[in-house]
């Protein structure tokens, strides 16, 4: 897997715990600020039950760390699984950075 330098940065933002590589991050505006080009229930769908379901499935993908900490040895060790678990983690590593970027 090589991830591009802007895939890089979120991937390295959205990292969590020593349990899960990866979090949803918190949207930086309220649900109802994009009304009224996409409503407020949409947005809780999208950040809440899509957004998420890719975090959740790009943490089943990836390896446990003891750091957690969004370093480049949790990077790598990405990395190394994509190559046993390629399509997990480009479809939910895709997903999840496609919806962090929105």
């Amino acid at each position: 897997l090589r991830v591009a330098p802007p895939l890089c940065g979120v991937l390295l933002a959205s990292f969590s715990s020593a349990e899960d590589l990866f979090s949803l991050p918190a949207l930086p505006y309220s649900y109802d600020a994009l009304e009224p080009h996409i409503d407020a229930e949409t947005m809780k769908i999208h950040h809440g039950k899509h957004h998420a379901a890719y975090v959740a499935g790009l943490n089943a993908a990836a390896p446990k760390t003891e750091s957690g900490k969004g370093d480049a040895l949790a990077l790598a060790a990405l990395q190394k699984t994509a190559v046993k678990k390629g399509t997990a983690v480009r479809n939910h590593g895709g997903g999840h950075y496609n919806h962090a970027l929105f």
